[in-house]
């Protein structure tokens, strides 16, 4: 869904897609709407990434157009890899992630709890010029890591599967437990090692 060249409202049949209340002109007034940006000349509304996550998975992974966040990540053997995220995809799927990238003061659960203790090693975060927040995490193996974050984005089984060998494999699950993905991380591991 694009929005036309006015800013602030959306085409008719735009907008008869988003589901939203219209006026008798078949526009309505988007100047509360989030929107994210997925190049130069396009941005889609956040409601419509929402309602349509892994679909625009592809077209939101690692695209620093669309994302304020970049994730540098670092292993112990000195291994590092930079992906731009956006929070809303590690809701379900990655508590850890989730609560590094979005920064909600004094949200406790018994997971979060246990996670500050399970991971003292606080991430470092910056803010470059241009505003944009830089966070920095350890993680137990940066090799596989890309995968398992374009897994989370598009939830491409068979992508994520063709990905792993038997040499990866120790580190994809030690970073699926760092992660605490969720359990549909587990079942797609268990496909690979049924096949080895």
């Amino acid at each position: 869904m694009l929005v036309s060249h006015d800013p602030h409202f959306l085409d008719g049949t735009s907008l008869r897609s988003t589901g939203c209340v219209k006026d008798s002109q078949c526009t309505v007034d988007q100047s509360t709407e989030e929107y994210i940006r997925i190049s130069e000349t396009e941005v889609v509304t956040k409601t419509h990434v929402l309602h349509n996550l892994h679909q625009m998975g592809l077209t939101l992974f690692n695209n620093p157009q669309s994302s304020n966040t970049c994730l540098h990540i670092q292993d112990q053997e000195g291994e590092s890899a930079a992906f731009w995220v956006h929070d809303f995809y590690f809701i379900h799927d990655s508590p850890v992630l989730y609560r590094t990238i979005h920064r909600t003061p004094h949200l406790h659960t018994p997971i979060l709890d246990e996670l500050e203790q399970f991971n003292p090693n606080k991430e470092q975060i910056t803010f470059d010029c241009a505003g944009r927040c830089h966070i920095h995490l350890s993680v137990p193996c940066v090799n596989g890591f890309k995968e398992l974050l374009q897994w989370i984005y598009t939830h491409d089984d068979d992508q994520w599967v063709m990905s792993m060998t038997e040499d990866n494999f120790d580190s994809i699950m030690s970073n699926v437990a760092f992660l605490r993905l969720s359990q549909d991380a587990y079942y797609v591991m268990a496909e690979f090692y049924e096949t080895i």
